[in-house]
């Protein structure tokens, strides 16, 4: 197994985001890094997977609303914003024998571990990908919608963490099932919240004992000097992606 190691990067623009995962899985794939686990936020936007409806279609929305960008990842509509940990792996999926399948059941499983150690009983659901709370009516804890390219996985999970993260699902399905309320983990936990940063190392540490790895070490990125074009600030999708919404 390859060493893991992992970073918290704060709030950093979706578009930065998704060009620095492409230079980084241009890196793994030549062997020049190990397996490592970007961990962050972003500013307010809503994404939607390959096959997955536009949640908006049909729909008039004022200036100022959030943007919505369509993605190479598996999955339908999400939201990503302020107070939701999102989760982006960027792992030789081969190197150990690991599939697709055991990939998503260990970001499924790593995301409850890190709800449960906060104090929020969460399960998987077969057949409903991501994070659940399940007493009562379901609700949406945490999401998983990834993609593979020549080996190397991107895009990843996200996990809401404060009241806020919730706020952005309003006026659509989370991941196109109707009725489905998301959730988070102050939500469940009212009176008390983990800072954004000690959720990234809770669930470091819960990925590097379920996916085998045994420990993770971290690791400082500077944004400026990796990520490929514009700054760490600059706004747009790259250029796989197409915008449908702004």
């Amino acid at each position: 197994m390859p060493r893991l190691e992992w970073s918290h990067l704060g709030c950093v623009d979706y578009g930065v985001a998704r060009r620095l995962q492409e230079h980084l899985a241009d890196e793994r794939r030549a062997g020049r890094i190990d397996d490592l686990l970007l961990l962050l936020e972003h500013p307010p936007i809503v994404t939607v997977g390959r096959n997955g409806r536009d949640p908006f279609a049909g729909t008039s929305r004022p200036a100022g609303s959030v943007s919505c960008v369509r993605v190479d990842r598996g999955g339908a509509a999400t939201y990503h914003g302020p107070g939701q940990l999102v989760i982006y792996p960027v792992v030789a999926l081969k190197s150990e024998g690991r599939g697709v399948r055991r990939f998503v059941d260990e970001l499924e499983e790593a995301l409850c571990a890190v709800a449960r150690e906060h104090g929020v009983a969460a399960v998987r659901r077969a057949g409903f990908p991501g994070a659940w709370v399940e007493d009562g009516r379901p609700r949406k804890l945490g999401s998983v919608g990834i993609s593979v390219r020549r080996g190397v996985s991107l895009h990843g999970a996200a996990l809401n963490v404060t009241r806020a993260s919730v706020h952005g699902f309003a006026g659509f399905d989370p991941c196109d099932l109707p009725g489905v309320v998301a959730t988070s983990l102050e939500d469940e936990t009212p009176g008390w919240i983990p800072g954004l940063g000690r959720v990234a190392e809770t669930f470091a540490g819960c990925w590097a004992r379920i996916a085998g790895y045994g420990s993770a070490d971290r690791v400082a990125i500077d944004l400026d000097r990796v990520v490929p074009g514009p700054g760490s600030r600059a706004p747009g999708a790259p250029e796989d992606e197409v915008t449908t919404w702004t």
